[in-house]
Order: C-alpha cells, then structure tokens, then sequence
C-alpha cells in the first residue's frame, strides 16, 4: 500500500469513528453496528491512476443485517463476512444524485478531505443507511428496489421471505427463477440451479 493510501485509510478511520464506523481486517471497509443484528457499512474504492500526486475515493454506504447473511453464508459460502445486502455510492444519496469522488492530494490538506467525506456521511449516507437497517422497511422495500442486481434478487428476496414468516412466498420465488434460467449455461444459472435452489430446498427451515 503507497503512503497516500495509508494516509487516507489513516484519515478516513478517525473521520468516521465518531459515527460509530470501526475498520475491518479489510482495508477500506468499515461497519457501523446498529443493534438488532443491523449494521452499516462504509466501503472506500480507490482509484489510482493520478498516483503518487493524489488518490481518488468512490465511497459506497450499505447497510445488511447478520440474520439474513447468516442464512447466505450457509446458502452461498462465497458470500463475504458483513457484505452489505444493499449499497449505493453516496453521491447517490445527496440532493443531486450523481457519481461523487473525493480526492485526496499527496502534498496535503488530506484530513479536511476525510472531514468533508464523513460530513457528507453523516448528512446523506446516514439516512439511506438507517432506512435500510430498519429491518420492517428493509424487509418490505426489498421486494421493490432497484438497488438490487439482478443476479442479487432471487438470491436474496427468499432469504427476507423466509425470516419474515412467508416460506411459502420464498419457495415459489426459488421455483420461478429456477424455470426462468433453466435452460441458461452462464455462471449465474449454474450457480443457481446447482448450489443455490439444492441448498434452499434442503435447508431446514
């Protein structure tokens, strides 16, 4: 890791610690916990192709809920320790939403920039994330939401289902994406019909 990058991992960690965000063994990944098995989550990607001179950071807020990454875990072991299940660039949660970096320069005034970023976290990112950590929305607006990818949803959704009491509601989701990529050889419908949908069924719920 270049000195840049150490210094705005440095920077950023106290920035956002007052929000109650604590790094990870992964650089650039920080969890805020929210109680109720909730949590946010802080990711800094990185772009580098103005290094040494300055670094530019893609900040991405999510927010997930252990219970739901437990059962994924089991169904989808790939499946990354405190992964948020929904996340969004927070330039996407300000007023004008669009694609936002920060960049942070070599030759100084990187502490006013994590400033800045964490500002922006605690007035934008915040509310996206304490929507979704309330576990009757997230559980609700899941079914709807854009921010899922397509390959996420049918991965997802019957997980919320089943937790929420709707297994049968689940088990027809599994059995409908099951038909849609039957026929399909891409890495998803493999996966799907080989790992997922076999586990799903097994389960003991």
């Amino acid at each position: 890791m270049s000195g840049l990058n150490k210094e705005v991992q440095r920077a950023v960690k106290a920035a956002v610690h007052p929000l109650g965000f604590s790094a990870t063994r992964t650089r650039g990944i920080f969890i805020q916990k929210r109680g109720e098995g909730a949590f946010g989550w802080l990711g800094l990607n990185d772009n580098d192709t103005d290094m040494p001179r300055s670094l530019n950071i893609n900040p991405v807020v999510g927010a997930g809920h252990e219970r739901v990454l437990q059962v994924l875990a089991e169904l989808d072991p790939d499946n990354g320790e405190y992964a948020p299940v929904i996340s969004q660039n927070l330039g996407y949660t300000m007023p004008e939403p669009t694609y936002r970096t920060w960049r942070f320069f070599r030759d100084g005034g990187v502490d006013a920039t994590a400033e800045d970023l964490a500002a922006n976290l605690t007035a934008y990112g915040e509310p996206f994330i304490a929507q979704w950590a309330d576990w009757g929305r997230f559980s609700t607006e899941i079914e709807t939401t854009d921010l899922l990818h397509e390959y996420t949803r049918c991965v997802v959704i019957p997980v919320v289902r089943v937790l929420n009491g709707r297994l049968k509601d689940a088990f027809e989701m599994v059995e409908a994406e099951l038909a849609r990529v039957a026929e399909s050889q891409d890495v998803y419908a493999m996966f799907y019909r080989d790992e997922y949908a076999v586990r799903f069924r097994a389960r003991k719920w």
